[in-house]
């Protein structure tokens, strides 16, 4: 049986605007990940790793790497009137021919089970595929596993994210092959090569 809510989730993730993110979004940003990484994992940390993790996000270093990642366009925020709701992030991997990483998605708690999360998603995928990229990598909370399940990601380990040198949380990595990425051509292979060498590492946090 369909479930009668599935069509409004849908229907309201379809009106939401997505964009890029600028610099201007940044202080929204840190409110919206934060509030939503605690409120999907809060069965999972302790308090204080959730001190460590709001210290994590505040932190120049993981600010800086958000700004960057808005001077590529490859982070992406859902807003609703105005607000921020929801969020991803993307990149070409460091040393790799065909793999993007993805950070998120964050939703706003207000805002969970609305499709925000998959609309993000799947925007993000097909920005991937255009960019020939035919894997995607990312590394998952164990309370999300299941969110990413339902759209094609597999577990490939299991590891630890580190939010401090004292505190880390367990951590699931997982991917997914796209199967409508489009073939490399010499142009976007040069480009993507141009950014892997200055794009920032962000797979460590």
């Amino acid at each position: 049986m369909n479930d009668p809510g599935d069509g409004q989730r849908r229907h309201f993730a379809d009106a939401v605007d997505v964009r890029p993110l600028d610099v201007n979004d940044i202080a929204s940003l840190r409110r919206l990940q934060i509030s939503s990484f605690l409120a999907l994992a809060a069965s999972d940390l302790s308090d204080e790793e959730a001190i460590a993790y709001q210290s994590m996000v505040v932190s120049p270093a993981y600010m800086h790497e958000r700004f960057r990642a808005t001077e590529r366009g490859e982070l992406l925020g859902a807003l609703h009137d105005g607000r921020l709701i929801g969020s991803i992030e993307w990149q070409h991997a460091p040393n790799a021919t065909n793999l993007a990483q993805i950070r998120g998605p964050f939703v706003d708690p207000l805002f969970t089970n609305c499709g925000i999360g998959a609309r993000l998603l799947q925007d993000t995928e097909r920005d991937i595929a255009r960019c020939a990229l035919a894997q995607i990598a990312v590394r998952s909370t164990m309370s999300a596993i299941g969110f990413f399940e339902r759209f094609g990601y597999r577990i490939t380990a299991h590891g630890q994210r580190q939010f401090s040198p004292s505190q880390a949380i367990s951590v699931a990595f997982m991917r997914k092959t796209l199967a409508d990425a489009q073939p490399v051509d010499p142009e976007t292979a040069s480009s993507q090569k141009d950014r892997t060498l200055t794009a920032p590492s962000w797979s460590r946090r």
